[in-house]
């Protein structure tokens, strides 16, 4: 096998301080960016739950708080981990 990879998306977390991936032995030839389209402006702060995290984040508490879709969170688009309301 060559010791070069072909580009690859990766799980968030692995370019955290203790990955493999950060090995010396391999800086040569292993390149680690951000995921840049969660990084931009519209992406990360718009309010409207359409285009942007925030706004997400927000309609999913109001979704949550108000019983929004008769109280069942499984039928909630903006609330991720649905399995931390099971009972």
């Amino acid at each position: 096998m060559d010791r070069w990879s072909r580009t690859r998306r990766l799980r968030e977390g692995t370019g955290t301080p203790d990955s493999p991936l950060r090995d010396p032995s391999i800086e040569d030839r292993c390149r680690l960016y951000p995921h840049f389209a969660s990084a931009a402006k519209i992406t990360r702060l718009s309010s409207d739950p359409d285009k942007g995290m925030a706004g997400r984040c927000v309609q999913g508490l109001i979704d949550v708080l108000e019983g929004s879709y008769g109280g069942d969170v499984t039928q909630m688009p903006y609330v991720v981990n649905k399995e931390a309301f099971r009972q």
